[in-house]
């Protein structure tokens, strides 16, 4: 294969995404960066499950080379009442695949999971065992995306369907923590803070009421948290001051204090 470079960006957990060619001309990305073991093991994982980029190659010298899926990203494919509805049903039949799908045994104490996290956090919007107190600790134990936010879905214009990116190997291996990940866009703004355009009031309204109705996880505010502070190792000083609002908002939501 004959690779030329076109385009180059850097994600904030330090991967590098690049659009190439191949001999023939037709686009590729190319992943390079500390992370990429884990978004093969879980995309190999998800193979035939959802819809997402396949592998062209990958190795540990030369990274992953994988199908360049183009279209808009949700906030912009969204602009009426059937594109809303179209973007929920996928979703939600995404989220709905993955529960569906068991793994080993039907569910799992993430006390551990927590405790690790919570223990190297630097900051917390309250003290780790209040948290740690309204946290669930026994979740089903299912197939998951492990990064599932809104810069991770994007409308394929040639299959017509909304495709699921980077999907990553987690210790929070449950699809109720993917639901979790989208409550940080959908509910506190994670994306729009970070610069992309400005989500209209009828998609946050619409699409928002839609995920409150279809799983009472999505209303958990203390997931959210623990999915926040997942960013906060990544994060530059500005988005930890966002971060910490966002989740001191959270706590007060959820307890009053």
């Amino acid at each position: 294969m004959s690779a030329t470079i076109s385009t180059t960006l850097r994600g904030h957990s330090g991967a590098t995404l690049e659009l190439i060619q191949s001999a023939t001309g037709d686009p590729l990305v190319l992943k390079t960066g500390p992370s990429v073991s884990r978004n093969v093991c879980r995309m190999q994982t998800l193979e035939g499950i959802i819809a997402q980029p396949s592998i062209t190659s990958w190795d540990d010298d030369n990274g992953l080379i994988m199908e360049y899926i183009a279209g808009p990203k949700p906030y912009e494919a969204i602009v009426d009442n059937r594109s809303a509805h179209r973007f929920v049903l996928a979703v939600t039949t995404t989220l709905g695949t993955l529960a569906n799908y068991w793994v080993t045994d039907p569910a799992k104490d993430y006390t551990g999971v927590y405790e690790t996290r919570l223990a190297a956090a630097p900051w917390l919007p309250c003290p780790l065992g209040a948290l740690m107190d309204r946290l669930p600790r026994v979740l089903p134990s299912t197939q998951y995306h492990g990064d599932l936010t809104l810069d991770n879905i994007i409308w394929d214009v040639d299959r017509r369907q909304y495709c699921f990116l980077d999907a990553m190997e987690s210790d929070f291996d449950s699809w109720v923590f993917d639901i979790a990940r989208l409550g940080m866009d959908l509910r506190c703004g994670w994306y729009v803070h970070r610069g992309a355009p400005a989500i209209e009031n009828f998609f946050s309204t619409h699409v928002h009421k839609a995920f409150c109705t279809f799983s009472n996880y999505y209303f958990n505010r203390n997931l959210i948290i623990i999915n926040l502070l997942r960013i906060w190792p990544y994060a530059s000083e500005d988005d930890r001051l966002w971060l910490a609002e966002a989740m001191s908002r959270l706590w007060w939501e959820e307890t009053g204090a």
